[in-house]
């Protein structure tokens, strides 16, 4: 089972993705207290750079293939004029309609204000529910000046967004099991 970030930042190695690596081993630390192992996977959209305005790129649908396999998806992008970067926009339209069923989604934004702490919910997670996915948690967003505490940041995050990941994840595993 895949724990899997996306980065939409054009810069590879940015603080978005700090803070995306940073949710991502939360869950997976989470998952494992309960019993479920996972493996990381991790994509800087930045490198995929010019195929992604090329419709049907093998290396973006390779992307989107590691997407649909995935438990958990966190997508996670700077804040770009009170929304998410164009980079995961491009991503997301060659995600199909239901594309990603039954896959939960954390949307993630960092921001230099705090008054875009709500982009994530009211920006991100639309479209993400739009291709199909389940986001069971309240958005994440992370001021850029407090990337150093970022850690700290998820954990109180996650406290709360355990209960409706919980039984979501439980959900899903018993469907696998009856499968």
């Amino acid at each position: 089972m895949y724990v899997t970030t996306v980065v939409g930042n054009p810069k590879i190695g940015s603080k978005t993705s700090r803070a995306a690596m940073a949710v991502q081993q939360a869950i997976r630390a989470w998952l494992l207290e309960r019993g479920v192992a996972t493996e990381p996977a991790h994509f800087e959209l930045g490198v995929l750079g010019p195929a992604l305005i090329e419709w049907g790129h093998p290396s973006v649908q390779e992307t989107i293939d590691v997407l649909q396999q995935s438990a958990i998806v966190i997508f996670c992008s700077p804040t770009y004029k009170a929304t998410y970067a164009g980079l995961l926009k491009l991503l997301i339209d060659q995600i199909p309609v239901n594309g990603l069923n039954n896959i939960v989604a954390i949307p993630v934004m960092l921001g230099a204000a705090s008054i875009h702490h709500l982009a994530p919910e009211l920006t991100l997670k639309p479209v993400l529910l739009e291709v199909g996915a389940i986001c069971p948690t309240r958005s994440l967003y992370i001021l850029d000046s407090e990337i150093d505490r970022v850690e700290e940041t998820v954990a109180k995050w996650l406290e709360s967004a355990a209960a409706g990941l919980g039984v979501v994840m439980a959900s899903q595993l018993l469907a696998d099991r009856n499968a």
